[in-house]
């Protein structure tokens, strides 16, 4: 049995979900287990089931903080009224790139990662693409079909994907970045 960490320590959710995220990385949804985990974190695998009931329900918890941090994202640009809706709309479009591009760990698990004992977070997923529907929608002057908007975001989803997975020099990335955006914004006008 593991001794008991020290107070400056203690087992946090926070805590359990940057360890978990790195395991996940690292390793996949699969090949991680609840005891890898507390030998990550140095506590018994007991502590871990305190704050989650199984692997699922942490993977989830992970999912749903990425969506809430990309969601925040959304909403602090809309709600910004120094900007004209074409600028909130490319900055719409740069702040889902640059989420991807940031956080790549947390976009493959919130994206790409299928499993049917993770169904129940596509629900997460469906409620992230209504509000970025909804945001679009505002900020333009024509009216989007449903297929127009989801157009949009795999064309999105299709770039932050591809460097993932080919990398790319920062600076060459952040124009590569403001084109596809600034392409985005214009197809909408």
């Amino acid at each position: 049995m593991s001794p008991r960490r020290k107070a400056e320590n203690e087992l946090t959710k926070e805590h359990i979900l940057e360890a978990a995220k790195e395991l996940f990385a690292e390793s996949g949804y699969h090949q991680v287990s609840m005891r890898a985990l507390a030998r990550k974190l140095e506590c018994s695998h007991g502590a871990l089931y305190y704050h989650y009931d199984n692997k699922a329900s942490l993977f989830t918890a992970l999912i749903e903080k990425g969506f809430s941090m990309l969601n925040e994202r959304l909403d602090d640009i809309v709600a910004d009224q120094t900007k004209t809706n074409q600028e909130k709309l490319l900055k719409i479009f740069k702040g889902f790139l640059q989420f991807g591009i940031d956080y790549p760990h947390h976009y493959e698990m919130m994206f790409q990662l299928k499993d049917d004992d993770l169904r129940h977070t596509v629900q997460a997923s469906y409620e992230s693409f209504q509000k970025f529907g909804v945001a679009v929608q505002s900020l333009v002057s024509t009216s989007l079909s449903q297929k127009e908007i989801w157009s949009c975001l795999v064309s999105l989803h299709g770039f932050v994907s591809y460097f993932i997975r080919e990398g790319q020099s920062s600076a060459e990335l952040e124009k590569m970045i403001d084109h596809h955006a600034e392409f985005l914004a214009r197809a909408l006008r």
